[in-house]
């Protein structure tokens, strides 16, 4: 009897031990799961993860959260104060402080940031309130902060000569800020934009500003569109917006004293001092192909122009109207057949325009299978 139930004690504490065993790993999950956050933004996406608890408030890290809203953090002299900036959005932070400003207002911000290992973490709630989101939600099973509708506040932007030029990424806007800080809008570039966006600014001597906007995207970075605009004391006077695929070259600001702005297909040469077109010419007309044309150079008396598919840079004679291939006046057999044949990565010819020098122009060609930086001398006719 003594030994039936010696065996019963036996096999009772095997089984508590195998319980107890089975309960391990979960309860080590649960020591081992550590709070997380998860955040939607509004143009889609998602951001992740960990939360540090302090006195009953979530914190995060700031530099992620703040680098995927497009804005820029910068810190006074004693890094302790945090400024966040980006297009149409602001706000600033002081380490150990309850109080922050939001667009311009002072706020309580429902925590106290701080610093560890030499990142900046801000309260949950107030970096979601910041980014114009909302839905704060705890998940105390999983032990998630949730949240959504996190805006973004990317830009590009250039300044010159006092005026700063802005294209926000969500909306394709262009807005002009002058040095008092008051923004207006340009133009809309399209929607969202995405890729490369390049900026170049050429100031006339009869006092315009040209300017040029490129955006360059698409996979594999093939499409391309040029918004040209002509500013007179910062007001717009005059704009353009061409389309090119593949093939890219600049085209030129300025010639003869006029500027240059064109859509492809018609270029206007506004007069200098008055910004008033001085003529105009339908690019489709001269080089006699349905396409969209770069204006690679001007001069009193002719135009050069290139359809973007085919790509051979064509003379146009101002007066005439009269049409010159230049790759066969300039480039041996070898060139002109590898001009008309090859299409890696294009059709073409590869004639740049360098220099003008009396009545003779001076090209380039760079071509792959001949670049011998030699000059190539196309003298105009009387």
């Amino acid at each position: 009897m003594g030994e039936k139930q010696g065996m019963k004690g036996y096999k009772l504490a095997i089984g508590l031990a195998i319980g107890a065993a089975l309960l391990l790993p979960s309860a080590a999950g649960a020591a081992a799961a550590k709070p997380s956050y998860e955040l939607e933004w509004e143009g889609g996406g998602q951001s992740s993860g960990t939360v540090i608890a302090r006195g009953g408030v979530s914190y995060i890290a700031a530099k992620a959260i703040a680098s995927e809203a497009g804005l820029a953090i910068s810190w006074d002299v004693s890094k302790q104060r945090a400024q966040f900036d980006g297009w149409n959005k602001s706000f600033a932070v002081r380490v150990n402080s309850d109080r922050g400003v939001l667009d311009g207002k002072n706020t309580e911000i429902g925590g106290k940031p701080f610093v560890l290992n030499g990142e900046l973490y801000l309260p949950v709630r107030f970096i979601v309130k910041a980014l114009d989101g909302d839905n704060v939600k705890w998940n105390a099973r999983t032990q998630t902060v949730t949240a959504s509708g996190l805006g973004g506040y990317h830009a590009r932007s250039e300044t010159h000569n006092g005026l700063t030029f802005t294209v926000v990424t969500a909306t394709g806007e262009l807005y002009v800020t002058g040095e008092s800080g008051e923004s207006r809008k340009l133009a809309d570039l399209g929607d969202t934009i995405y890729g490369a966006v390049k900026f170049a600014f050429y100031d006339s001597p009869g006092g315009l500003l040209h300017l040029t906007v490129t955006r360059n995207y698409g996979e594999p970075m093939i499409q391309y569109r040029v918004y040209t605009a002509v500013l007179k004391n910062g007001e717009l006077i005059r704009e353009a917006e061409a389309g090119y695929f593949r093939r890219f070259v600049d085209n030129a600001t300025n010639g003869g004293g006029q500027l240059i702005v064109t859509d492809g297909r018609t270029l206007e040469l506004v007069d200098d001092v008055t910004g008033r077109v001085a003529e105009s010419y339908d690019l489709v007309k001269l080089g006699g192909e349905e396409d969209d044309y770069f204006v690679e150079g001007v001069g009193p008396e002719y135009l050069l122009i290139r359809p973007n598919d085919r790509g051979l840079l064509m003379l146009i004679d101002r007066k005439t109207g009269g049409k010159t291939l230049l790759y066969k006046e300039l480039l041996d057999k070898l060139n002109q057949e590898y001009a008309e044949t090859n299409d890696v990565p294009y059709f073409g010819d590869w004639l740049r325009f360098v220099r003008r020098d009396g009545d003779t122009l001076y090209f380039r060609n760079d071509a792959p299978i001949q670049q011998d930086n030699k000059l190539y001398a196309y003298k105009l006719p009387e």
